[in-house]
């Protein structure tokens, strides 16, 4: 027997089943399909993130239903796998809606959600929502099926807010006030909230006020079947640069993202070695004019400093050439002024290529400095060029740190890993209510 809580006037269950056997998660932006073209518009890591969990809960016999927005005509059903479906919810009529502008129509989404749930005489053992406009949705089901859900929000609305010009502009491109003040609600709401390192763990707490105890740290996993260890010779043939050592990095264009910073330490290592590639991929299909601005100007830096014949920027680069990307690379650059995860850090180890990641956010808690790759400032432009250095001329610490990072992702970053870390979660979380 579930032991009962009061909140909001209703009645709710303050633990999760003991074995799951359904769970209904809720990722609504974006397009989410079975197999995502990345980069476009809202599709990024959160859309990898909870297929892959979805996925790998399946094969421990768990039922996932992942609910999403349906638009542009697509299946209203789609299978992902055995035990593993898309359901796509009409909300807000035909046409994509970017997540910034999809508010007014939750409630429609919720309307619909429900009457789809109740038609099909479904049942969920827990809800799990993904980004604070699900966990609108699950809060409000929460409610009328007097149960609980637990949440993830992939980012937050106050860090974002901080790292931007406090402007009456982005206070209406982003909606700040009103983002913030939901996910205050959804965040004393949700039963567990799922977090994935202890920084932001402490982000929560400070900025919002949560308990601790609510909080439970499981980090996103990394699919060591799809990213594993390749033939660097056949990589570089495959991306069309042999006989080329590569310095690579994946990220969006933006300027958070410190690829300014990159550059400049690339420069510096170029003084001193000859025969490499600053490789920068990644960037929107469709580029908007603050990622074209940006990228001009990082041509610019490189263009001031005489090495832009020796920077490729590659645009969008397609999920299944990425691998090979990897592989072909000597080292595999985070230079973010600040990260809060780093699912490429994960991929990259995963393959055996030595990882470079800024101290600043959630790679500290990935990387063992020194042993499983190396954790810099990226704007001390004199230490990460030294740190560049060793990597490409030490072939012993190399081969080191490509080891020991394979090591550090099989004993705690696979998605098997992950999964059997979220079932175990939801399980002792029955048991401590109890």
């Amino acid at each position: 027997m579930a032991i009962i809580t009061r909140a909001k006037n209703i009645y709710r269950p303050t633990f999760y089943p003991p074995f799951m056997k359904s769970v209904c998660m809720l990722s609504i932006h974006g397009y989410f399909d079975a197999v995502p073209v990345l980069g476009r518009t809202d599709t990024g890591g959160q859309i990898v993130y909870v297929l892959e969990l979805a996925r790998h809960l399946a094969k421990r016999d768990v039922k996932v239903d992942i609910y999403t927005r349906w638009f542009e005509g697509k299946e209203k059903i789609e299978i992902v796998g055995p035990r593993v479906r898309i359901i796509r919810i009409p909300c807000g009529g035909p046409s994509f809606i970017p997540k910034e502008l999809l508010f007014p129509y939750l409630g429609e989404f919720t309307d619909n959600m429900e009457v789809y749930i109740r038609n099909e005489k479904l049942s969920y053992d827990v809800f799990h929502s993904h980004y604070w406009d699900a966990g609108f949705v699950a809060n409000e089901l929460a409610e009328r099926y007097h149960t609980g859900f637990i949440h993830t929000s992939h980012s937050l609305g106050i860090l974002k807010k901080k790292q931007m010009p406090d402007t009456v502009e982005n206070e209406e491109r982003f909606f700040f006030t009103r983002r913030i003040s939901s996910e205050k609600e959804i965040f004393d709401a949700a039963m567990s909230i799922i977090v994935s390192t202890p920084t932001e763990k402490e982000d929560y707490v400070r900025d919002y006020d949560i308990s601790g105890d609510k909080l439970k740290i499981i980090p996103p996993g990394v699919d060591t079947t799809r990213f594993a260890p390749g033939d660097k010779e056949k990589s570089l043939i495959l991306i069309g640069m042999p006989k080329k050592r590569i310095i690579f990095s994946l990220s969006r264009i933006d300027s958070r993202k410190g690829l300014d910073l990159l550059i400049r330490a690339a420069g510096r290592v170029m003084e001193h070695v000859e025969d490499i590639v600053l490789v920068i991929g990644g960037g929107s299909k469709d580029m908007g004019e603050d990622e074209k601005e940006v990228l001009t100007g990082l041509k610019g830096i490189a263009g001031d400093m005489g090495i832009l014949d020796k920077v490729l920027f590659t645009g969008y680069l397609p999920d299944d050439i990425v691998p090979a990307y990897y592989s072909a690379a000597e080292m595999f650059i985070v230079p973010s002024r600040y990260e809060p995860f780093g699912l490429t850090i994960l991929e990259s180890m995963s393959v055996g290529t030595p990882v470079i990641a800024t101290k600043f956010g959630g790679p500290s808690h990935i990387i063992t400095h020194g042993t499983d790759g190396f954790l810099v400032d990226p704007e001390d432009e004199k230490e990460f060029a030294s740190l560049v250095q060793t990597l490409l001329n030490d072939m012993s610490i190399h081969e080191k740190i490509s080891a020991e990072g394979i090591k550090t992702i099989m004993e705690k970053y696979s998605w098997d890993t992950v999964a059997d870390t979220y079932i175990l979660s939801m399980m002792r979380s029955s048991t401590n209510e109890s």
